[in-house]
């Protein structure tokens, strides 16, 4: 069954790939990252895509530079760490296709 969501805070993961049915801690620090986990958490259902940069070297991602396949995921704790940057711990529920 296919469900169309159609606007969502997309936040572009470094290095890392992650899968359904999994519970994953990431560390944020990027202002984009920061801005898509404050959408998210201000949301009444705390849902946020994730998609794997293509490179990851680049510091300001853009819908180009991410996979166009990613996952739907809950964010379930936010912790702000001293240096300004984020440990979220996400429920990743299912895969998603970005458009």
């Amino acid at each position: 069954m296919t469900k169309e969501i159609k606007a969502l805070p997309v936040l572009a993961l470094k290095d890392v790939v992650l899968f359904p049915q999994v519970i994953s801690p990431i560390v944020l620090g990027r202002k984009k990252s920061l801005k898509a986990l404050m959408a998210a958490e201000a949301s009444e259902s705390k849902h946020i895509l994730l998609a794997t940069q293509k490179e990851g070297d680049s510091e300001d991602p853009t819908s180009k530079d991410v996979y166009d396949i990613g996952v739907f995921a809950k964010i379930l704790q936010i912790v702000q760490m001293p240096n300004n940057g984020y440990i979220i711990l996400v429920d990743v529920i299912h895969k998603a296709k970005l458009k």
